[in-house]
């Protein structure tokens, strides 16, 4: 469940063979911090599924990152989550075998690669970097909306008198 990346048919099938959605990492995370961390629709979809399967955060647990994430998760119907699997399904993608490289593919990738690790690396902490900013300024956004929305209503009350 760990490896899913947002895959939700990965997930429904593993979840389907009795994979325990509250297994422990190292750092004491579970599958759902991922799906957290993840921060995609899919990864919430993910999450929904494990959820209704017992999965619990673990690093996140009592975090307000955490409870934020719980809250959003409400807001998903697992009926939605079924209506994607079944047309994933019928399209065929449960039956797709990934494509794999060969041998000499994989070391032209990986000779590539070796001299940007460093650059990957520092745009994966700007990636979740921005998408924590992105969380945040969100929530002032709607903060913000929820404060205009009763100054517009409080002048709507006087206008009517």
């Amino acid at each position: 469940l760990f490896f899913a990346e947002g895959r939700v048919l990965a997930v429904s099938f593993l979840l389907g063979i009795s994979a325990d959605p509250n297994t422990c990492d190292r750092w004491n995370g579970t599958p759902m911090d991922d799906a957290l961390q993840g921060g995609t629709l899919y990864h919430q979809f993910c999450a929904k599924l494990m959820q209704g399967w017992g999965g619990e955060l673990g690093r996140y647990k009592d975090t307000d990152e955490g409870k934020h994430f719980l809250e959003e998760l409400t807001k998903i119907s697992i009926k939605t989550v079924r209506l994607l699997i079944s047309k994933l399904i019928s399209q065929g993608l449960d039956r797709t075998k990934p494509n794999r490289l060969n041998e000499q593919e994989a070391l032209v990738v990986m000779g590539a690669c070796v001299g940007h690790m460093d650059l990957v690396v520092k745009l994966k902490e700007r990636t979740s970097a921005i998408t924590s900013e992105m969380r945040d300024l969100t929530l002032s956004m709607q903060r913000c909306g929820k404060e205009i929305k009763t100054h517009l209503e409080s002048v709507l009350r006087i206008l009517e008198r």
